[in-house]
């Protein structure tokens, strides 16, 4: 049986513009937990793609 291929993406905001000049602010945070997330589901056949 042929593999089945999903696309998701990560979906990051922030409501205001406060913090985004810090090395690592709050959308980068929520990316890492999602690519963590998405790193625990390997199991699943789930990949993380390099892009972002």
């Amino acid at each position: 049986m042929p593999e089945t291929l999903f696309r998701c993406a990560v979906y990051t905001r922030k409501s205001t513009e406060d913090g985004l000049e810090q090395e690592f602010n709050s959308l980068d945070a929520q990316h890492e937990a999602c690519a963590a997330y998405a790193l625990s589901q390997r199991h699943e056949g789930w990949v993380l793609v390099k892009d972002r």
